[in-house]
């Protein structure tokens, strides 16, 4: 039931707005139903990748990928990823104690703890202020993320939450040999905070990656596309035609078949792909590139 509310909050928002977009009386009006969209279908799509990582748990198959990183980078990024997000007349406040700090860990999985507390936060948040970060202790990074919203009943104050996301990050912690708890007070805020331990980046932290759509050589990127729908091919090239020249692919074999006759920058495959998957798609590339 939790799920199917959490599911149609959003998608109900993006089905209602897309409706009005034609009845839109003037362009300030329009640009504010595209931002309701674009909004709710960011947190459909995380509602999504967080359905599918309650399968991965549930089979015991969920990965972590550890790498030198940067904590203020990652904190910066979320900042700048949520601070349109809130509701209006809440500030988000990306409180930075400590400078450039590098640890090992697996940047996404972080990341998505700090994002699903943040997005919680900003459900019961309607005025004041949602405040995040970190401090170093003891051998271990304590992050945190509190807000002046309703407050959480006594009932939940245990991590019994039913939302997918507080789930998962609770999984995620544990997954790290951290801890996560939450300090709430009806009517004043609530406070959550994990703690992970510090592995230490004790090499250069890996450089940023090239951008995909600069010039080589005067001549633009290219990236193989293997997509047999028309829909998905259409946002794909409306998105990046302008950065990439694009080839596309309509079934496994016909991709693989470009990827030597191409030779592109890039490829770009749909796992499901008719004739061959993409699995095997990738796996053939692998063995010819």
């Amino acid at each position: 039931a939790n799920m199917s509310h959490e599911i149609r909050t959003p998608l109900n928002a993006i089905v209602g707005f897309a409706k009005l977009m034609g009845e839109a009386e003037t362009e300030e009006e329009k640009q504010q139903f595209i931002d309701i969209i674009d909004t709710n279908s960011s947190l459909l799509l995380q509602l999504i990748g967080d359905i599918l990582d309650i399968s991965k748990i549930e089979a015991g198959t969920l990965e972590f990928h550890f790498r030198p990183m940067n904590l203020n980078d990652l904190c910066r990024s979320e900042y700048e990823m949520h601070k349109g997000r809130t509701n209006p007349g809440v500030k988000l406040v990306f409180d930075e104690r400590i400078e450039n700090v590098e640890i090992v860990c697996d940047q996404n999985r972080l990341a998505q703890v700090i994002s699903n507390l943040i997005n919680n936060a900003s459900k019961f948040t309607t005025e004041g202020e949602i405040r995040f970060g970190f401090d170093l202790r003891e051998g271990r990074v304590e992050f945190f993320v509190e807000d002046t919203g309703t407050g959480i009943p006594v009932s939940y104050t245990h991590l019994t939450l039913p939302t997918l996301g507080l789930a998962i990050s609770k999984t995620i912690v544990e997954k790290l040999n951290g801890t996560i708890g939450v300090e709430s007070e009806l009517g004043k805020g609530t406070r959550f905070h994990f703690s992970i331990p510090v592995v230490q980046c004790d090499v250069q932290c890996e450089p940023a990656p090239a951008d995909m759509g600069a010039l080589k050589g005067g001549v633009s990127w290219t990236l193989l596309v293997g997509e047999d729908s028309d829909i998905s091919f259409k946002l794909i090239e409306a998105m990046l035609s302008a950065r990439f020249r694009l080839v596309r692919a309509r079934s496994g074999a016909e991709a693989a078949e470009l990827f030597r006759s191409e030779r592109p920058d890039a490829v770009l495959v749909d796992t499901r792909l008719p004739v061959m998957d993409g699995f095997e798609v990738t796996r053939r590339i692998r063995e010819s590139a």
